[in-house]
């Protein structure tokens, strides 16, 4: 593994990391218990930003070098 991709793993692992202190509001809203804050609103909004990230960097982890 080549130095920028083992740094981007390294920062992928460590915004997921980050959000482990949200663990227990992302556990509320996967139960679909919500108010529909604007914390909450904006809470599904950063998760969404995350997923589609991930999504589009282990596309790019696929793609033959």
């Amino acid at each position: 593994m080549d130095q920028d991709k083992a740094q981007a793993l390294a920062y992928r692992d460590q915004a997921w990391a980050g959000l482990r202190v949200l663990l227990p509001e992302i556990q509320k809203l996967a139960e679909g218990d919500y108010s529909g804050s604007d914390r909450e609103r904006k809470l599904v909004q950063v998760l969404a930003g995350v997923v589609a990230a991930e999504i589009q960097a282990r596309t790019e982890d696929s793609r033959p070098e």
